[in-house]
């Protein structure tokens, strides 16, 4: 995975343009074709005879297999350029808000601009004896986590037929798991409106209840519950 700053431009005509010194660096696989002819903002013109193709992760919404011009750029432009054009916001149905700068995704999933400079990786490299210091340290967490872990908490849920789920037994019941009905239920509301579970307070300070599996739960589960 590399973290690239990109722009998404409406009036970028080709589905997305890559730096040839960007493809090569990132070594992505590069398809040849016959070419086509493109015309810069500048007004110059070149023969894109390459396309890259690659995964795209624009801040948790994944995109497999897109394919780019692979474009010459000159030495004044930045080495890392990947433009987003406009068959891309099409596609996804991404709304463009220049206002408070903002994508918004067909799934409702929305990216905020990042100030240039803010992708760097903020990572530290220290000795075994220092971690082993730091994670006794109260409020410190240790954690591990692959990119497939990532990938899945990043995902867009989808919605599944309860009749797939449910035994047969319980068919007659289906109406009480309509999402469409339980969406319609009204919003909470705040305290003194909602009923809550009052804690007891220790030393003058609300207690912190402990966690724990109320019933067999998975791993997943158990995360989202101590959380």
């Amino acid at each position: 995975m590399h973290l690239i700053e990109g722009m998404v431009d409406s009036g970028c005509a080709p589905y997305g343009i890559i730096s040839s010194r960007l493809a090569n660096r990132l070594k992505l696989q590069r398809i040849q074709f016959s070419g086509k002819l493109i015309e810069g903002f500048d007004g110059k013109e070149q023969t894109v005879t390459e396309m890259a193709c690659m995964h795209v992760d624009v801040e948790g919404h994944m995109e497999r297999n897109v394919y780019m011009y692979v474009v010459r750029t000159s030495k004044s432009t930045a080495e890392d350029t990947v433009i987003l054009g406009m068959p891309w916001m099409k596609s996804l149905g991404v709304i463009l808000n220049s206002g408070e700068r903002t994508l918004q995704f067909r799934t409702g999933h929305i990216v905020k601009e990042r100030r240039h400079g803010q992708m760097r990786s903020k990572i530290s490299q220290m000795s075994a004896v220092a971690f082993a210091t730091l994670k006794r340290k109260k409020g410190t967490h240790v954690f591990a986590a692959s990119l497939a872990d990532i990938e899945k908490a990043l995902r867009v849920k989808k919605h599944v037929d309860p009749k797939t789920k449910l035994p047969e037994h319980y068919h007659e019941f289906l109406d009480v798991f309509d999402r469409k009905i339980a969406d319609s239920l009204s919003p909470l509301r705040g305290p003194g409106i909602d009923h809550g579970i009052e804690l007891e307070k220790i030393n003058g300070k609300e207690a912190q209840p402990p966690w724990g599996a109320l019933y067999n739960m998975t791993r997943d589960e158990l995360l989202v519950l101590r959380k």
